[in-house]
C-alpha cells in the first residue's frame, strides 16, 4: 500500500511493518536488509541472518567479527551480510530477553 509518506512494508525476517521509499531498506527492528519488488519484500540473493560474533568498541571505526571470523566495518558488515549488525544484536538481545521473562514466568506458575 503507497502512501504519500511511502510504501508500508514487512520485514522478510521478523515480521515488523516499515514504511520505506525506494527499493532497498533496514528493518528498524531487527537490521535486515529487504529489497521490495512489485510492491513484495524479498530477502537479499542467498540470506542468512549473521549476527557479529564479537564487536571491537574501542576501535576507530566500531570492528564487528563475522561468524567466520573476518573483521568488518559496520559498512562492510551491511554489505556483505545485508544485516546491520547493531540492529541485529540489539534485536536478539530483546528476544533473549522476551524468553527469559517467559520461562521465569512458568517457574513461578508452578509454584
Amino acid at each position: 500500500m503507497a502512501s504519500s509518506q511511502g510504501l508500508r512494508t514487512i520485514c522478510h525476517w521478523c515480521g515488523n511493518v516499515n514504511v520505506i521509499i525506494g527499493e532497498k531498506y533496514v528493518c528498524e527492528q531487527c537490521g535486515s536488509v529487504n529489497i521490495v519488488q512489485n510492491c513484495v519484500t524479498i530477502p537479499p540473493e542467498g540470506f542468512v541472518w549473521h549476527v557479529p560474533r564479537e564487536v571491537f568498541l574501542f576501535h576507530d571505526p566500531i570492528i564487528y567479527v563475522s561468524h567466520d571470523q573476518t573483521w568488518h566495518t559496520r559498512d562492510q558488515y551491511i554489505e556483505r551480510f545485508g544485516i546491520d549488525p547493531e540492529v541485529a544484536m540489539n534485536y536478539r538481545r530483546r528476544e533473549a530477553v522476551k524468553k527469559l521473562r517467559h520461562i521465569k514466568s512458568l517457574h513461578k506458575s508452578e509454584e
